[in-house]
């Protein structure tokens, strides 16, 4: 495996955090919690509130919606829709929002870097495992032979749902682009087939998550390996440049 610097700089031909293309999506801006709050999406100031269960944001997008118990709001009219509602998707499901991360890195990046195999517990394996991908208007659906499932939908939404012996577990991720020099990620955990859980077993698989994730983020700040021109993530590139060049 090479290993290869990982360039700062922003190149004009890049995708940014600030690109006016993106306005045409759907992006999450915060947890329903954190209401009232201020955001930052795509450059710009936003300011959030909740009054009898109604949303309101100034200045006024195209649309706001609540999913997940995120805030989601489209600044113009989206070319893409949502992810199916996976808590609904499952009603024995339960689950629960890691704490929102802040990066330097473009949501982009940030996003495609969870779907190296290395992330969730394949770091002993010496063979990346055989796996299929499927594309569709906005975006794909991936399997592979460890059972673990990827669905990725424009721009920055993504779903894994890995399925092991003792249950299955879909892991939600989304990008909040923000500046050029800043993304917020949100990561939610959903439990599947797990008899009575209680807070204590949900809250140590959100913390072994979360663990998982910090050393993933603290292994590529200075160096990432030289495997991103992987076909999940030239699929991924490749819909999300058709995306934000589309009609």
């Amino acid at each position: 495996m090479q290993w290869l610097p990982v360039a700062r700089e922003v190149s004009p031909g890049l995708l940014t955090n600030e690109d006016p293309r993106l306005r045409g999506a759907w992006h999450p801006v915060a947890l329903t919690g954190e209401l009232p709050c201020d955001v930052t999406l795509l450059g710009s100031r936003y300011s959030l509130v909740s009054r009898e269960g109604v949303l309101h944001v100034q200045p006024e997008p195209w649309a706001v919606t609540e999913r997940w118990g995120l805030v989601w709001i489209a600044p113009e009219e989206p070319r893409t829709e949502l992810f199916l509602d996976a808590d609904t998707a499952d009603r024995t499901s339960v689950g629960a929002w890691l704490p929102p991360v802040r990066t330097p890195a473009s949501a982009d990046v940030e996003l495609s870097e969870f779907m190296h195999a290395r992330t969730f517990g394949a770091a002993e394996e010496n063979q990346i495992p055989r796996y299929a991908v499927s594309t569709g208007p906005d975006g794909f659906k991936s399997a592979d032979d460890r059972g673990a499932t990827y669905v990725y939908r424009a721009p920055f939404q993504l779903l894994l749902r890995l399925e092991e012996p003792d249950a299955v577990r879909t892991i939600l991720f989304f990008a909040q682009p923000e500046t050029l020099t800043s993304t917020r990620v949100y990561t939610k955990l959903l439990l599947h087939g797990v008899a009575d859980p209680g807070p204590e077993v949900v809250a140590r698989e959100v913390a072994v998550l979360a663990e998982d994730l910090e050393v993933h983020r603290a292994m590529r700040q200075l160096l990432s390996p030289h495997d991103h021109a992987d076909l999940l993530g030239v699929t991924l590139r490749r819909i999300l440049a058709d995306f934000v060049n589309g009609p």
